[in-house]
């Protein structure tokens, strides 16, 4: 008699409820190969000894994940304590109160010269408290009444009501039922979060960076440059739409900047119609993805991209046909795309997975935001040929690092990086460059 197995199969349901999440994430999980399952028909069965070897794994992974932000959680923001605008990223931060520390933005401490916030700004010093906006003030001196008797006629009628919440049953009822044959959906809900959740876990991401690279190679110090972070207009190709967010990061002053790098985010899906079918379950096939591409790219000279460098990080909501990986993936393909000015990766919010020629060497210091276990393990893996070098020879430079253990330079720049942290001493040496040294 053949013997039983001891481990039985289980629907997504029952794997999601294993683990304690939600079915969508096991069925991403699944979609992205991290846990091995078969299909009977339409439906996915996990073995619950594959559901409990990646339970184990993850634990492995989880110390290098912590520190990274994830695409799937928001970021806390701050406030300018001073005009109330919000701030996404500490770049955005031009300076503090002179009192409580409390951050100002750039159009604040820059141009109105306001070196106090709202709370200490008040009548006796130097500064001008906070210009009241006369449109505000206005709006504010609206009686209540008034207000609610304006809002009761703005409201919907009843019949409009019920007609909504039955397209609302409709569509969920739809959605349910595309899922349980295993097609990625993207509901309307889902997607904003995704875009709100994705802006501010990319800024955060860029604040990690120390040197991002220009198209000439000179590299520039992000703590140190010029960083305005701007929202462009909402991009429209074909069916696609969304908006994102850019950093400019540049040296020198505006009006004659020496170096200049654009890093941008950008949310790809069809909004238009997911905001009034209420769900999308067509995913972004190559010739939609490479037109959306090319409509980000085509204002490469207009300012102010005229001489700049830019990188463009694109999340595509409900998630990648099979062939769209390969436009940026595969730059001789037909549909490839390749600009020695542009790199742009793809993340795929259907497998969360990150899309981008893993051959390109100019993607190397831009791995901390697309890459970041990737990076990770190519620090990891130069440290040791860095440290036994430094102890035959009690100094290493960066180029000498590159050229003769061939450790690429934005790894060999985070490796030395890691090792001052440890007590080792770094020199930046004219006509040398970066050295790191053993001895203190």
């Amino acid at each position: 008699m053949a013997e039983k197995n001891p481990f039985k199969l289980l629907s997504l349901e029952e794997a999601a409820e294993t683990l304690g999440v939600d079915y969508r994430t096991v069925y991403r999980l699944v979609r992205k190969g991290d846990i091995p399952a078969g299909r009977v028909g339409r439906v996915y069965r996990i073995n619950e000894k594959d559901l409990h070897a990646y339970f184990e794994s993850t634990s492995a992974t989880e110390s290098a994940n912590r520190q990274v932000p994830s695409f799937r959680t928001a970021a806390p923001i701050q406030t300018c304590e001073t005009c109330g605008k919000e701030l996404l990223s500490t770049l955005s931060v031009a300076g503090r109160c002179e009192v409580c520390g409390s951050p100002i933005c750039a159009a604040c401490w820059a141009v109105k010269k306001l070196r106090r916030c709202e709370l200490h700004a008040v009548a006796g010093d130097k500064t001008p408290p906070r210009p009241v906006d006369k449109q505000n003030a206005k709006k504010i001196d609206t009686p209540p009444v008034a207000e609610s008797r304006a809002s009761s006629k703005q409201r919907p009628p009843a019949s409009r009501k019920t007609a909504s919440r039955k397209k609302s049953d409709t569509a969920a009822a739809k959605i349910d039922e595309l899922r349980a044959k295993g097609v990625t959906v993207a509901t309307y809900g889902e997607a904003t979060s995704l875009r709100d959740r994705f802006l501010r876990s990319f800024v955060q991401r860029v604040e990690l960076l120390e040197h991002v690279p220009d198209h000439t190679g000179a590299e520039i110090r992000v703590r140190e440059a010029r960083v305005r972070m701007v929202e462009p207009e909402p991009s429209k190709t074909g069916s696609l739409n969304g908006n994102g967010l850019q950093f400019v990061i540049r040296t020198g002053g505006w009006g004659k900047p020496k170096h200049c790098v654009v890093m941008e985010t950008r949310i790809l899906g069809r909004f238009d119609r997911l905001e009034s079918q209420r769900y999308d379950d067509e995913l972004l096939d190559q010739e939609i993805v490479s037109q959306a591409i090319h409509g980000l790219v085509r204002d490469k000279s207009a300012k102010p991209y005229r001489d700049a460098f830019r990188f463009v990080f694109a999340a595509c909501t409900p998630g990648l046909a099979e062939d769209a990986a390969s436009v940026v993936e595969d730059v001789d393909s037909i549909a490839g795309f390749y600009d020695k000015r542009i790199l742009v990766a793809l993340f795929d919010a259907g497998t969360e997975a990150v899309h981008y020629p893993k051959d390109d060497e100019r993607y190397w210091p831009f791995l901390p935001i697309i890459d970041p276990i990737r990076w990770k393990n190519a620090v990891d893996d130069a440290t040791p040929a860095v440290e036994k070098s430094l102890k035959s020879r009690g100094s290493l430079s960066l180029d000498d690092a590159v050229r003769r253990l061939g450790v690429a330079r934005p790894i060999a720049r985070e490796v030395f990086r890691q090792l001052s942290l440890k007590g080792m001493r770094l020199d930046d040496i004219d006509g040398i460059g970066v050295v790191i040294s053993a001895s203190n």
